[in-house]
């Protein structure tokens, strides 16, 4: 604790390495892991996001203990999510599905991206530098940028590094030294809202976003299609146009994802009525009528601890006899996220959830005002966590730690800024008044 202690008083540290550590590894945790054959050093890189989650809700307690003051919708967020947990353990005890011990370990998985976030904010109050964010992530950000798309280019255009896989609209989707596209993606995106951040004094940015953005369509998957596309959107509407109403901003935001993946929305719910997130996503709701209005509890439907635990939910559903949703090949019963929600949590924790979700874009919309830049890379946060939603399990995903940590920082930046302007603003206040009286 005594570091938690001693932070105020080094809340002026432009560096600090072990932060810029722990970023690298997150943001290439799934392609590290791809080539550690180390057993210790395997565990360690895997359980990085639960040992954050873990160290970030001791900081948080022991701050909110020491008085540290939450915004308000930050109080609501907190709240909520105890409401979600509450109803999950309930759940628990009245469907008595999962062992005790499964479900904890799936509450933390569940909520670490709501504890990371206010573990940052708990853990950098006060005075953050203006470069906070370029002396931390920029030089990082930009280096991975480049590395990106060189390699981007060179496996296009010369015999590759590395395997390309599935063919898609007009070309193999990239995937360079991750296991699957999606990790690159998920990679270039949190990158491109890093730059996007700093962007307003830092305009050599946009050249790396670009590179990103390359990359991030060349895996070639829809959800980070959609993002490049609404990510340059909300630059137009918000960076050129001025767009202040959250209407105006949301109308086209929500039309223009609908275009861009209506096609994958069909396909996996329309068109192949026997895919596991078609299945998943009826099913959810047959699991919520049932155990109304609570849901099952932690750990029963589509989580990683329900696969890790077979659930007895999916024998009873006849999971065990479809290829990808087996006890033996569990792979696709954790590419989902509403019905995570939905099944477990009921209906009351589908509102909690969303109350959540709302929460933080309130959150977002707090520096609307004060910086186009900061405001576009908040809300490109949220954007890509409820894209992904569609297809994976986004919040309560590792690579969610990641985003929620820089969303922290982020917010935690903007608002030092906005305490140092109001000093500012009142001392030169003071000062023209202290002048006019002519003492």
């Amino acid at each position: 604790m005594s570091y938690i202690k001693d932070q105020g008083k080094n809340k002026g540290k432009k560096s600090h390495p072990l932060l810029q550590v722990v970023f690298i590894v997150l943001a290439l945790q799934q392609a590290i892991l791809n080539y550690v054959t180390n057993t210790v050093v395997y565990t360690v890189i895997s359980s990085l996001d639960e040992i954050c989650s873990l160290v970030l809700l001791v900081v948080v307690l022991f701050r909110l203990i020491h008085g540290f003051k939450l915004m308000k919708a930050e109080v609501f967020l907190a709240l909520l999510l105890i409401a979600m947990c509450l109803i999950g353990l309930i759940s628990n005890l009245f469907s008595n599905i999962q062992p005790l011990r499964y479900a904890l370990v799936d509450m933390l998985t569940c909520s670490k991206f709501v504890i990371v976030y206010l573990g940052i904010r708990a853990f950098y109050t006060g005075k953050i530098p203006e470069t906070f964010f370029y002396d931390n992530f920029n030089r990082a950000a930009r280096f991975l940028s480049v590395l990106y798309f060189a390699l981007t280019v060179h496996d296009y255009l010369f015999t590759p590094f590395f395997p390309q896989v599935d063919f898609r609209y007009f070309a193999l989707s990239t995937k360079l030294f991750f296991p699957h596209p999606t990790y690159l993606a998920n990679s270039c995106i949190i990158l491109i809202c890093i730059l996007c951040f700093t962007l307003k004094t830092h305009r050599s940015n946009m050249i790396y976003i670009w590179m990103l953005l390359s990359v991030a369509v060349m895996t070639f998957r829809a959800k980070a299609v959609a993002f490049a596309a609404l990510f340059l959107l909300l630059n137009l509407f918000v960076a050129y146009f001025k767009v202040r109403s959250k209407f105006l901003l949301f109308l086209p935001l929500t039309l223009g994802g609908l275009y861009i993946g209506w096609d994958q929305i069909q396909y996996y719910f329309v068109e192949i009525t026997n895919s596991a997130r078609a299945i998943m996503s009826r099913d959810c709701v047959k699991i919520a009528n049932r155990f109304f209005p609570l849901g099952a509890g932690f750990g029963t439907y589509g989580s990683f601890m329900a696969n890790i635990h077979y659930s007895a939910l999916y024998r009873s559903l006849g999971y065990n006899g479809r290829a990808g949703m087996s006890e033996q090949s569990p792979h696709f019963l954790s590419d989902t996220f509403w019905p995570i929600v939905i099944g477990q949590f009921g209906y009351f924790g589908l509102i909690c959830f969303l109350g959540i979700a709302v929460c933080f874009f309130i959150i977002a919309f707090h520096f609307q005002d004060q910086d186009h830049n900061a405001f576009i890379a908040l809300l490109s946060v949220l954007l890509y966590m409820m894209i992904s939603s569609t297809s994976e399990s986004s919040f309560f995903n590792p690579y969610a730690t990641l985003y929620f940590i820089i969303f922290g920082l982020m917010v935690s930046q903007k608002l030092s800024e906005n305490k140092a302007g109001k000093k500012k603003a009142a001392s030169a206040a003071f000062q023209s008044k202290y002048i006019k009286q002519g003492k």
